[in-house]
């Protein structure tokens, strides 16, 4: 009923707000990477239209009330990361699960046929991986949802138009994707963002490292950073699983997961509390 390693269960449009909590999981960890190799970050970027925000609060009236405070906040990218000497650079990330708009099945016959070369346009266009489809979707995606919210606000007259909150988020540089599948894999965006922070902490510890050089060193920052990465992906899909069977068999789909970051939070001495990105809020996923 579940199908293939409940493919089912995962993909399925259920309550317990599973999907977020791995999304979220994911996002915090991309923080640490960057805090742990010399830089700085900070998670739902709320302050990127504060001022826009602020300025129309009066003027929008009645449109500003009718706007949900979360489809406001749902406007800011997740992740912003700064290294030594660089501009902040904006990220989104979108998690991707199995079912047939992002994996789609052979048209000869599905998961069933035999193995072997498939003409079918399914199958010949599996030379582009279904996280790097994904991953090109996601700029103007945010930008389409942006014009949307700035036509709800009357800041424009139409999606056609660019209005503050499009030029703002362009003129920093845009956003950069971050997608994860259900399978271990991540974009190309993922591996842009490792190689960067790779890159800059290098220089800084390749002597602790007693690495041969600079590019040895980064290297293995690397490949520790994607085996860190694996595991948290690893961990967020167990966890979206069981909260589901939790949800199925009439229980807290939340109880195992809240243990958890608890647990962790013990076994880490209280680190997130003393974290340098973001707010206490944006913590609040891993202390509430």
């Amino acid at each position: 009923m579940l199908g293939d390693r409940g493919y089912a269960l995962v993909a399925a449009n259920m309550s317990g707000d599973g999907w977020r909590i791995a999304h979220d999981a994911v996002k915090h960890h991309c923080c640490l990477l960057v805090e742990d190799h010399f830089g700085r970050a900070r998670t739902e970027v709320h302050g990127l239209f504060a001022d826009l925000f602020d300025g129309m609060r009066e003027g929008a009236g009645e449109a500003w009330r009718e706007v949900n405070d979360r489809v406001r906040k749902g406007a800011v990218p997740d992740v912003g990361a700064a290294m030594e000497g660089e501009a902040e650079q904006l990220y989104e990330i979108k998690g991707i699960y199995p079912c047939r708009s992002r994996y789609p099945f052979c048209l000869r016959g599905g998961r069933e046929r035999v193995a072997g070369a498939c003409g079918c346009s399914k199958c010949l266009g599996r030379g582009v991986s279904a996280v790097n489809v994904r991953g090109a979707l996601v700029p103007r995606e945010v930008m389409r949802s942006l014009a949307k919210l700035e036509v709800k606000l009357g800041m424009t007259a139409s999606v056609a138009e660019v209005g503050p909150l499009q030029q703002r988020l362009t003129g920093l540089g845009g956003v950069r994707e971050l997608v994860f599948g259900s399978f271990g894999g991540v974009s190309e965006g993922f591996h842009r963002f490792i190689g960067r922070l790779a890159k800059k902490a290098a220089p800084l510890m390749w002597h602790d490292m007693l690495s041969p050089s600079i590019g040895h060193c980064a290297g293995v920052l690397k490949t520790q950073m994607q085996r860190s990465l694996c595991f948290v992906l690893a961990r967020a899909k167990s966890q979206l699983i069981h909260s589901r069977l939790a949800i199925l068999r009439g229980g807290n789909p939340r109880a195992g997961f809240e243990w958890d970051m608890r647990q962790e939070q013990r076994e880490r001495g209280g680190r997130w509390s003393g974290a340098k990105s973001g707010s206490d809020a944006d913590w609040d996923f891993y202390t509430h």
